[in-house]
This record gives structure tokens, sequence and C-alpha cells, in this order.
């Protein structure tokens, strides 16, 4: 059983994992808190806060364990890349599992005119998450410009025997 949950108590994640669910999301959406804060916080009169998420996702890895907790990041609301790569870092060294989506504006919303991101960078992202998680690099590989963009990284592949 997998669940996506809002932040709960120690005690509620107990009773979850007392009923059977073996896995749990907590979305974070937002790379940073400033932009957590904006489309989930205060920013959208929101009950959520940056803290509390992140909180709820190292105590529900210390109930369901490495590997049974998720959350995911939404790429296009005003984020660097190279907060995009900090994050997924962190959260892998946390042993969360982290995954991506291209942010997607939807006519009549509050963020209907925030432009989705290029294709170019969506894939530089997605590459790095990969490179990140399957343990191959780590955030010192990257090297960003003053936009905190992505302008290389060393991939280097070993022959094959």
């Amino acid at each position: 059983i997998s669940i996506a949950i809002p932040p709960m108590s120690k005690d509620q994640l107990k009773e979850l994992k007392l009923v059977g669910v073996q896995r749990v999301g907590i979305a974070l959406d937002g790379t940073t808190p400033e932009i957590f804060s904006k489309i989930k916080g205060d920013g959208v009169s929101g009950p959520y806060n940056w803290d509390q998420h992140f909180q709820t996702l190292i105590e529900t890895l210390d109930i369901f364990s490495e590997g049974f907790v998720s959350t995911h990041l939404i790429i296009g609301l005003g984020e660097t890349e190279q907060e995009v790569i900090t994050r997924i870092e962190e959260l892998h060294n946390l042993k969360i599992l982290i995954s991506l989506f291209a942010f997607t504006p939807i006519k009549g919303t509050k963020f209907e005119d925030i432009n989705k991101p290029s294709l170019q960078t969506f894939r530089k992202l997605q590459l790095g998450r990969f490179l990140l998680v399957d343990n191959r690099k780590s955030q010192k590989d990257f090297t960003f410009n003053k936009k905190g963009e992505i302008v290389h990284w060393q991939i280097c592949c070993k022959p094959n025997k």
C-alpha cells in the first residue's frame, strides 16, 4: 500500500504503518523554502510550511525506512538548476526517493502565467538527478554559471571489458 499524505504526527505515521501502509510520499513541490511558501504556504494562504514538511519527511523515514519514503519537486517555479541539484543531493543523502515534475500552467489558476520550464532545462535536471541518485556524481561534479544554470559536468564512462 502506497499513500501520498500531508505532514502529520509521528503517532499518526506509526498508525499508518500498523495498518499496512508500506510506502509514503510527502510532496515538497517547491525546491526552496521561498518557492514552497509561494505555492503551498503563506503565498497562497495555505496551511503548510517548509520546516514542517521537511521534518515530517525525516520522521517518516525513521518509521518506514529508506527506500519507502518519497517526495517530488516541481521544476519551473523560479528555482535555479543549482538549487535543484543541491536539493536532490540533500534528499538523496537522507535516503529519501526523489521524483521531478515539470510545471504545467493551467488556465484559470493563480499560476497560469508562469511559463513551463524549457525541455532542455528539464532534461538537464533529469540527467543530474540520475547521476546523483545512482551515486555516479555529486554536486561538486557540476559547474554552474552565475545564473545557477548547469554549464558543465564531467561524465566519463568506464570502457567495456
